[in-house]
């Protein structure tokens, strides 16, 4: 509502909006931006991690492998979500003035947030632990992978918003939602295979190991540290023109 900017039309008036032809245009958009396609590969890779853990292998873990209700499950989920919001408010308040260095360091700290959950279970199902002290340590590292999730998810995002041209910003976003909404359910189906032919733990380990893709690419892939650079060079030389 406070947001004050100029509008510009992304569609001409004698233009008739078509659905294909918008998400034709916005893929040929980030094909031509240089390093943009490979954030977007890098984004889906959190999805592809995200998706089979906590939509499937979570719930798999405590209403069939434990027999635990609902309710059990629905505390750790409250708590994700309260850490969630909490760490909106907090990391939406912060001055962020390298991207790349805030997503490289919240994609190794998520990394780890993954395989410390595949611990605990790996723990609980070889009874080095009591079912207690797993659902401690289970909360613990919910709240670590929300804090970790929301302080890669803002400054990704933030920095798609930057580097995409207004007047072609809807087309392009839609566009990469239509690519995440069809991979999530691929996510999930390979999730559900991966626990049926080993457990949750492992599955967990794979979430792991899918997050090195975009941790690694963020820190090797010249194209895209040329994008967030550019970003920070626009940022830190409003700051400094303010003081």
């Amino acid at each position: 509502m406070f947001i004050k900017a100029l509008h510009k039309n992304e569609i001409p008036e004698h233009e008739t909006p078509h659905m294909i032809k918008d998400i034709r245009i916005g893929f040929n958009y980030l094909k031509k931006k240089d390093g943009l396609l490979r954030m977007m590969v890098y984004s889906l890779f959190l999805n592809f991690a995200f998706a089979p853990l906590l939509s499937v292998g979570i719930p798999f873990l405590f209403r069939t492998e434990l027999g635990r209700n609902e309710w059990e499950i629905a505390w750790i989920n409250i708590t994700f979500g309260i850490a969630m919001m909490i760490s909106g408010i907090i990391v939406g308040n912060m001055v962020i003035k390298s991207m790349a260095k805030a997503i490289r360091r919240s994609l190794l700290l998520l990394v780890g947030s993954f395989v410390f959950i595949s611990l605990v279970i790996f723990l609980l199902s070889e009874g080095y632990i009591e079912y207690t002290m797993f659902y401690v340590l289970m909360i613990i590292a919910h709240l670590l992978l929300a804090v970790f999730m929301i302080s890669t998810n803002v400054p990704l995002n933030t920095s798609l918003v930057k580097v995409i041209d207004p007047e072609v910003r809807g087309r392009v976003f839609s566009t990469i939602s239509a690519i995440s909404g069809g991979a999530v359910p691929i996510a999930i189906l390979l999730g559900g295979i991966v626990i049926e032919l080993s457990s949750v733990a492992v599955l967990g380990i794979v979430c792991a190991g899918l997050l090195l893709v975009p941790a690694f690419g963020f820190m090797t892939d010249k194209k895209v540290t040329g994008l967030l650079e550019g970003i920070e060079v626009e940022v830190n030389g409003q700051l400094q023109e303010a003081v």
